[in-house]
């Protein structure tokens, strides 16, 4: 199945709305600017491609019923609309970087006529989408052209849990690995993580051009047994968890497996910066305590992965606490 994240279809923006997986795939059609602000802005568009992709068609779906009679009237209109899309995650430099690029062929070409100069803004958007889906491609693309004759990986001491840059933690693992075939390579350490390899996309890719072996009972496991390695509990991003849960399962429980950021009070300097981080605005200050509106909550853990001294930790409903989540 040919799953697109985003795509102009219908006259109209149409996207995953990422707030709603793994649970459920569920599209949203964006025909004006403020649902796609509102859309960027709570994480129903979210990742470097995806931002890209949603500000360029956003530049397009902000001028394409512009009237404008000349390049100077509606430079001013393209501006606005850039303008106002970038204010929905002014740290997002893909978004930036997008509406660079379709700003600068509306400059490129305004001796055109403007219908023309509108045609050729969609057209640079296609091809940022085309570039950015393109991006896992060209990794495996790599390894087609440069495949290494030994992948060597120092898994002496690893890191596991939540917000590397944070309240992560160092494991001593004292595993070497290495192969021959990098896929399988990264099969092995998948599932070392609690991850099945086919979830993986650069895996999935590579297998599907049979650059390499991604099937576990094909990969010939030398040294320590890898049922051992698997046996020994690796702790990954408490958010994360919940992707460990077979899709059936998530479908029919979705209302009760529920992740979500909770504060430890005794831990919290009171910066205000997860209140500044959340893209949602439920964060707030009462009281002197930071205080979370878990109504529209989206479990994004922004919050958790800025938080400077690791106060926010993730809260369980008590059937993911049942499930072992």
């Amino acid at each position: 199945m040919n799953i697109k994240t985003i795509e102009w279809k219908n006259n109209a923006i149409k996207i995953i709305d990422q707030t709603k997986l793994p649970g459920k795939l569920e599209y949203l059609y964006i025909n004006d600017l403020r649902t796609l602000w509102k859309a960027i802005r709570q994480l129903q568009v979210r990742g470097a491609p995806a931002l890209g992709a949603a500000a360029a068609l956003g530049a397009y779906l902000g001028i394409k019923n512009s009237k404008a009679k000349n390049f100077t009237r509606f430079s001013q209109e393209l501006d606005r609309v850039a303008r106002y899309i970038a204010s929905s995650r002014p740290t997002a430099r893909n978004l930036f970087w997008a509406l660079e690029r379709v700003c600068s062929v509306a400059v490129i070409n305004r001796h055109k006529p403007i219908a023309k100069i509108k045609k050729l803004i969609f057209s640079e958007a296609q091809r940022i989408i085309e570039e950015d889906k393109a991006f896992a491609n060209m990794l495996v693309d790599i390894l087609k052209e440069a495949k290494p004759a030994l992948t060597v990986v120092d898994g002496i001491v690893a890191m596991e849990g939540d917000s590397p840059s944070i309240s992560g933690k160092l494991r001593q693992t004292n595993l070497l690995l290495a192969s021959a075939d990098c896929v399988a390579l990264d099969s092995v350490l998948a599932l070392i993580m609690g991850i099945q390899p086919e979830r993986v996309l650069t895996t999935k890719e590579a297998a599907a051009r049979n650059l390499g072996v991604a099937d576990i009972h094909s990969i010939n496991i030398l040294g320590e047994p890898l049922d051992k390695v698997i046996g020994k509990p690796f702790l990954l991003p408490a958010a994360s968890a919940i992707k460990k849960v077979p899709l059936p399962i998530i479908n029919i429980a979705k209302n009760l497996l529920k992740l979500y950021p909770c504060v430890e009070h005794d831990k919290c300097i009171r910066c205000a910066t997860c209140i500044k981080a959340c893209p949602n605005n439920v964060i707030s200050m009462k009281n002197n305590r930071i205080s979370f509106d878990y109504r529209r909550c989206i479990a994004c853990f922004c919050c958790q992965e800025v938080c400077p001294v690791a106060a926010i930790r993730t809260k369980k409903s008590l059937v993911a606490k049942l499930m072992g989540l």
